[in-house]
């Protein structure tokens, strides 16, 4: 049986008369009573501190779908409605499956660099890949704007895959005959 406090610090109420609280879960180390109510009252100093300094951040609580529905009705419509149908549909079907359940805050880099390093591995497109980390770079990008989360986690991504460059070998160039043939048909043709 696992001992847990549940810590509420009262911030007031708001315009309509409501209670504004912020609530945090507690499970001490120890199993003895005493000890751990100690560490509960030294967390609760500490949570009250930080729920009053503006420390703690909503996005503990807030699930990455949860929060992409906030980013949808909030900053997706200033977009043309064919950029919001892409941006929209690049994130609940590439992204939403394998992350939309975690919280905000607990997203890290390592989760971003898994879903983009499934799709080279599935042969997607490099432009493809970098889509899908532009968009989902557009959702925390939003949230740390709005104070849903301290950092970004797609900033620490590992890189993405480039485009593949033409280089010289690539490109296809007309030997001497071939060049003095295309000029000379070029220079002798008559266009209507």
């Amino acid at each position: 049986l696992s001992l847990s406090f549940l810590i509420t610090v009262s911030l007031g109420r708001d315009a309509e008369g409501n209670k504004i609280k912020e609530t945090a879960t507690f499970t001490p180390q120890s199993k003895a009573p005493t000890k751990a109510r100690k560490e509960a009252e030294a967390f609760a100093v500490k949570f009250e501190e930080q729920v009053k300094n503006g420390d703690i951040v909503s996005g503990d609580r807030v699930t990455f779908r949860e929060f992409v529905e906030i980013w949808r009705e909030n900053w997706l419509p200033a977009k043309t409605p064919t950029v919001r149908e892409n941006y929209y549909n690049v994130i609940r079907v590439r992204v939403l499956p394998k992350i939309g359940n975690l919280k905000l805050t607990k997203i890290r880099a390592t989760h971003i660099d898994k879903i983009l390093k499934d799709e080279a591995a599935e042969g997607k497109a490099p432009k493809t890949v970098r889509m899908t980390y532009s968009v989902t770079n557009s959702v925390f990008k939003y949230a740390l704007r709005q104070q849903y989360i301290r950092e970004n986690p797609c900033l620490r991504c590992d890189d993405l895959p480039a485009d593949k460059a033409k280089t010289g070998n690539d490109i296809c160039f007309f030997d001497k005959d071939q060049a003095r043939r295309f000029l000379k048909d070029a220079l002798t043709r008559e266009y209507e």
